[in-house]
């Protein structure tokens, strides 16, 4: 139970990171499906 509480803290002190790194490669993988075809559109 105690190693479960290490990793959760270890999560916890990287979320900034974690969430920074998961933006980064959301907004590279949207950039790259915009450029690659631009005919398409969402609603």
């Amino acid at each position: 139970m105690n190693r479960l509480f290490d990793l959760l803290e270890l999560i916890v002190d990287n979320l900034g990171a974690i969430l920074l790194g998961v933006a980064s490669v959301i907004t590279a993988i949207d950039k790259k499906s915009q450029s690659s075809d631009p005919t398409k559109d969402d609603d």
